[in-house]
This record gives structure tokens, C-alpha cells and sequence, in this order.
């Protein structure tokens, strides 16, 4: 959220990904919880189906005490089930949609509905915020109350006295939405300057390292060198078996060629017997609930013939016989993470998998999670092998993994 206020992150599976058509809440629904916090915590994490009755809102977006503590149940780009139907609804900004909850953002209140001073300074917070997050003017327009939807709600009939007020003052009082609006977009620039920068650098390193690149120029170059003094050393060969003056000239050229050699050793040491794989690759997509194949397009190493297969489907072939220590990592982009979710990091051998690491949330939040994990393998058998990584947060479906890397050697 664009406005720094302490929000306890409470995770409830109650809700649809996404609002249908809906780029973002036509208006922010007030909606009383009828049970205390604590009450409620319990039955908005319990699984319910969508349209199964119940008679408190099967989940919000956001709930706030008679403490004045924010909690944050859904993210604001999913649909809360706070109400099932319209009824005679009296805000006109009704759209037509399969789940009427789509267009708005809920924000529950403890008990009945009715505000203490601390929950209502609260409560005005959260307006100024959730009004700047999605561009909303704060009006009688744009926070209404349950009710306004379906007049069979015989809790919180209005929206509180002086609260949209006190929530235009709120946003005066220090953050106004020019503020805000132009924080969030300095730090935009910074952050795609700072992408475009990455992608530059990349593109450097990709461009020394191609397969035209002026590292293997080097290294043909080098073949090239080392094959025509194995042809001269023939010839030197053969014509030892001469007499007279030419064999001292045969151990002088001898000698000559040990030299350059020695000379191309030391500048170009040849190739060590241990098999050295390593890839990377960075803003990888990501699904939660589905294992993600991770593709690794930047070769920092390989064998020769190449043993991986890059592409969406990258994999690596491990056929000549020896013990193999596998290094693996991938760590998400910064983002929200629910408590006691988990995140892991497979690595697919054939038919079967191998658990390099797991992550389990401690605290939910925005925050970054890494996988670093390592192995060992046997071959023969041959070993087919990739990356899979998987997760069971919802908070947000797709993610984005800033970097995943594997190194491979034979030991």
C-alpha cells in the first residue's frame, strides 16, 4: 500500500482471484462483522464455498478493531465474499457482473459497526490510503455501507458521522495525494532505470559469451595454434631421422616448439577432466499452486559437446560415468508473503525429485525469500535433470523469480 501504516497480514482463502472486468473498486463497503476480532479471525479462515450461506461476510479486504488495530484478510486486486446479492440497492454506480462483490472493496468493523475514537482515526487512515491507492475521491459516492447494497443488512445502516471528513483531514495532514502520488512515481522511474541498466549488462555479458562471441574466437583461435604445432612436431619427428648437421638443427627447432608451448600452456592452461555446468537467468515468471519449470538461458559454462538443452523445457544431460555435486538457488523478487506458507525448490532427476530446500514463512509482509540448496548425484545412471520450484501462498498468484542459478561438477 502507497501509505506506510501498520497492517497485520491475516490470510483467508475465502476469495476470488481477480474482479472479473473491473480494473480496480468503484467504491469502498463498509460492513459490520457482528462478532469481536478475535471471533471473526477464526470463521473468515475457515473454508466455506462461495454462495453457502452464512450470516457474517465470509471474508473483507480489510478489518478494523475497536483498538484501532488494521488487519488485511484479501489483496485489493481479489474479490472479497462480503456479500452474496443485490437488493434493492441504493448506490447508483451498480455495474452488471457475475459476482456483484467484484466492484468494491470491503472494510470490516468490529462487532456491530459502531467506531470507538481510536478505531475511527484508524478507520480514516485507511480511507486516505485505499482513496490514493486507487484514485478514488473521498465522498458519500465512494464509502458507502453494506446496506447501500442490500437492504436486507440490518447492521450499520449509515457510514458514521464525520468519518469521510475526518478522513479528507487525514490525507491533508502531512501525505496529501500529490505527495503521495509523486512518491510512487519517482521511485517508478528510479526502479525502471535501474532495469533498464540490468538489461543493458546483460546484454553486455551475453555478447562476450555468444557462441560468435570473443571468447570462443579465443579459444578457436587457440585450437588453431595448438594444432598447427602438433603438425610441425610431426614433421620434426620425421625428419630426426636424418644425419649430420641437421639433427642439431632438428633439437634446436625441438626446443623452440617446447617453448611456445610452455608459453601456451601458462595463457591458455588446457581444459581441467572435471565437468563444469553452469547457467543463470533472471525475471522468471512464476505461478503459485504449480510447479514452475525454471528456464536458465545464460551459459557461464559447459562441456564440450554442450550437455544442456536450453529453451522453456531446459535441462541438462549427465551421461559420462561419476560422481556429480549439484549447486542450485532462486530467489523471489520482493513481494507480499502470507505467515506459515511455504515455498520450495526441487531439482527433477528422470522421473523422479529431489527436495533441495524448503522456506516456510515466519511473518507475513512484504519481504524477499531465497532457495539455496545443494546435492549429489550418481551416474549411471544417465541423469536428465531440471529446476522446479513451487508454492502454496496465494497472496499472489504469479511472482517473479529476479534470479535462479544451477552449477553442476563431476567430482
Amino acid at each position: 500500500m502507497i501509505c506506510n501504516i501498520a497492517i497485520n497480514q491475516r490470510c483467508s482463502d475465502n476469495m476470488t482471484p481477480g474482479r472479473e472486468t473491473f480494473p480496480g473498486p468503484a467504491a469502498i463497503v463498509l460492513v459490520a462483522l457482528e462478532h469481536s476480532i478475535d471471533q471473526y479471525h477464526a470463521l473468515t479462515t475457515a473454508p466455506v464455498a462461495r454462495w453457502y450461506p452464512t450470516a457474517h461476510p465470509k471474508s473483507v479486504h480489510y478489518a478494523v478493531d475497536l483498538s484501532g488495530n488494521v488487519y488485511q484478510y484479501v489483496q485489493d486486486q481479489n474479490t472479497a465474499w462480503s456479500i452474496d446479492a443485490l437488493h434493492n440497492p441504493t448506490w447508483p454506480g451498480i455495474q452488471a457482473a457475475t459476482d456483484p462483490a467484484s466492484q468494491f472493496l470491503f472494510i470490516g468493523l468490529e462487532g456491530a459497526g459502531v467506531l470507538s475514537n481510536i478505531s475511527a482515526t484508524s478507520l480514516a487512515r485507511l480511507l486516505c490510503c485505499l482513496s490514493v491507492e486507487h484514485s478514488l475521491a473521498l465522498s458519500d459516492a465512494t464509502v458507502i455501507v453494506a446496506r447501500d447494497l442490500d437492504d436486507r443488512i440490518d447492521t450499520l445502516w449509515s457510514v458514521p458521522d464525520n468519518l469521510i471528513a475526518l478522513a479528507i483531514s487525514e490525507c491533508q495532514n502531512g501525505m496529501t495525494v500529490n505527495d503521495l502520488v509523486r512518491c510512487c512515481e519517482d521511485n517508478t522511474a528510479a526502479i525502471a532505470a535501474l532495469t533498464a541498466r540490468v538489461d543493458d549488462l546483460e546484454a553486455q555479458v551475453c555478447a562476450i559469451t555468444d557462441e560468435d562471441g570473443p571468447i570462443v574466437a579465443l579459444q578457436n583461435a587457440v585450437a588453431g595454434l595448438q594444432a598447427g604445432l602438433t603438425e610441425l612436431q610431426l614433421r620434426v619427428l620425421a625428419l630426426e631421422g636424418g644425419q649430420g648437421d641437421w639433427a642439431q638443427q632438428f633439437a634446436q627447432l625441438a626446443q623452440a616448439i617446447a617453448q611456445h608451448q610452455l608459453c601456451i600452456d601458462a595463457m591458455c592452461p588446457p581444459a581441467s577432466p572435471a565437468a563444469n555446468i553452469e547457467y543463470y537467468g533472471g525475471q522468471l515468471p512464476f505461478t503459485a499452486l504449480t510447479p514452475n519449470w525454471l528456464n536458465l538461458p545464460t551459459r557461464v559454462s559447459d562441456t564440450v559437446p554442450p550437455s544442456v538443452m536450453t529453451g522453456p523445457m531446459w535441462a541438462a544431460t549427465l551421461a559420462t560415468a561419476g560422481t556429480y555435486f549439484v549447486e542450485a538457488r532462486a530467489r523471489f523478487a520482493i513481494g507480499d508473503w502470507c505467515a506459515a506458507k511455504q515455498a520450495w525448490l526441487d531439482l527433477v532427476v528422470n522421473t523422479g525429485a529431489i527436495r533441495l530446500h524448503t522456506v516456510t514463512i515466519a511473518a507475513g509482509g512484504v519481504q524477499s525469500v531465497e532457495l539455496v540448496g545443494t546435492t549429489t548425484l550418481q551416474v549411471p545412471p544417465t541423469a536428465v535433470l531440471h529446476l522446479s520450484a513451487q508454492s502454496n501462498d496465494t497472496t499472489a498468484l504469479a511472482r517473479v523469480i529476479d534470479l535462479a542459478w544451477i552449477k553442476i561438477t563431476r567430482i
